[in-house]
């Protein structure tokens, strides 16, 4: 969800090995189920106190992250056994065959054969219409062979080999392109897990806080402090917070099964952010060309390249083809005069073939190559687009999160202030309750800023065609 926020990204994706086992959570000395539980920091006695970052439950959420090598490893492992992964080397070994099949074209054809014949029985008459039939040896065997080239076919050939070398080049990208979008989609279940399930602890958090005041307000008013009426605005705002409470709850369940699905194991309790890549300085004009030379991009073009030179074969076909071919053969093989009867013929054959749909068969590849190229030139926009979208939001949601920083530390001390005020009999309970409310909605505002500006890195990655580098991921390029 977070990260589809960021980079408009769905995150329903197929499932993943985890490789060895490594510590993602806590860095040491630090207890993972405290790690795990996110709270509302209690009411301080000097509201205008400067506030630690690092003992704040809530901002100190940006100050640790998960050991960049264990989070390698968990994406890495996600990739490496998706089925979209399989699926796309095994995309990449049909084009490697069908090249082979392409330049099979350049070598002679070689038939050689072995017909033979044994009678059975018969028997003939002496009528003077059957005497060839008579004649006919009882058995005879006969071995032909035949090769064949063609000496000249327009360039047909050395399209279709062409069109199968960008195929393959096609294939090869797409497999970058595949374990890109598998290793984005992991980065997103992380995130999902590591947000919700602090949503979720401060829901949890708050609900209880809210249940103590309503136990509070109920002794206030047994003692003749407050009205009865007052109970149900307590009473109001705990059924809303059980509301939002029971959807994150959901929504944890289904970014720990997502999660469980591509890593191969049930995210571990205490599950930290996932570290900042390293990310260089990015200016917007570089994040439009490295967009337009993603794996994705340059697959789709390397498709149209191969859609272009299979429509030159195609026209090629149109035109005569001319061949050079020799056959001999050898009869009687197994008879005593073997190797007295045999013949060696050389041949030189024109071909044109008429009224079999060759200039229909050749437009219809020529409008399949130009489909090819626009759509090929329209991911590249989308891509460009996206890209750019992804290098905005960057300082976009950076300001966010600082703004909502210093909003957070606002509706804590204003909270803390109004309680105090409370305290002493100077206050309203329901300035309190919605000091209450306004702080728990910024602290679930923070951690969602803070979940998109981390998950906008990635993304910006990821339609740069960078992402792999980033992840330590081998490409398929510097595997070759």
């Amino acid at each position: 969800m977070f990260l589809a926020a960021a980079g408009t990204l769905a995150l329903t994706v197929p499932a993943g090995t985890v490789a060895q086992e490594t510590d993602l959570t806590a860095p040491e000395g630090i207890d993972p189920q405290v790690l795990g539980a996110t709270t509302l920091p209690a009411r301080g006695h000097d509201p205008m106190a400067a506030i630690d970052v690092a003992e704040d439950p809530v901002l100190s959420l940006s100050e640790r992250a998960a050991p960049m090598a264990a989070f390698r490893d968990a994406i890495s492992s996600a990739v490496a056994r998706n089925p979209s992964i399989d699926e796309a080397l095994a995309n990449l070994s049909v084009a490697d065959a069908q090249r082979d099949e392409a330049r099979a074209g350049l070598f002679p054809d070689v038939t050689i054969g072995f017909q033979g014949r044994q009678t059975i029985d018969r028997e003939f008459s002496n009528d003077p219409d059957n005497v060839l039939e008579r004649s006919r040896s009882l058995s005879r065997y006969d071995a032909t062979a035949s090769v064949e080239q063609a000496i000249l076919d327009f360039g047909a050939t050395s399209a279709r080999i062409v069109a199968a070398t960008h195929r393959m080049k096609s294939a090869a990208l797409e497999i970058d392109a595949t374990a890109e979008r598998v290793a984005l989609a992991a980065v997103a279940a992380w995130y999902d897990v590591f947000a919700y399930r602090a949503l979720v602890s401060l829901s949890e958090s708050f609900l209880a806080n809210q249940q103590k005041a309503l136990a509070s307000i109920q002794d206030r008013i047994d003692q003749g402090v407050n009205a009865p009426g007052d109970l149900a605005r307590v009473e109001s705002s705990i059924a809303l917070t059980g509301t939002g409470l029971a959807r994150y709850r959901r929504q944890l369940a289904n970014a720990e099964a997502r999660y469980t699905e591509l890593i191969g194991a049930p995210p571990p309790q205490g599950l930290m952010r996932a570290p900042a890549p390293d990310m260089p300085a990015m200016s917007r004009e570089m994040a439009e060309y490295l967009a337009r030379t993603s794996p994705a991009v340059e697959a789709a073009q390397e498709r149209a390249r191969a859609a272009y030179h299979d429509s030159r074969a195609t026209k090629a076909d149109r035109l005569p083809r001319v061949v050079a071919g020799v056959d001999a053969g050898q009869y009687g093989i197994f008879r005593d005069r073997e190797g007295e009867d045999y013949d060696v013929r050389a041949r030189v054959s024109v071909q044109q073939r008429f009224f079999a749909g060759t200039f229909a068969r050749a437009d219809a590849d020529v409008a399949r190559a130009d489909a090819a190229q626009a759509r090929a030139l329209g991911l590249e926009q989308e891509a460009v687009r996206e890209a750019l979208i992804a290098w905005a939001d960057m300082d976009a949601l950076e300001d966010q999160l600082a703004a909502l920083s210093e909003n957070y530390i606002a509706s804590r001390r204003t909270r803390d202030v109004l309680a105090e005020r409370f305290f002493y009999a100077r206050g309203s309970l329901f300035d309190v309750l919605q000091a209450e409310d306004n702080y728990f909605a910024v602290a679930g505002n923070y951690i969602q800023a803070l979940t998109e500006r981390d998950s906008a890195r990635y993304v910006l990655l990821a339609r740069t065609g960078r992402l792999l580098d980033a992840l330590a991921i081998p490409t398929q390029e510097s595997a070759e």
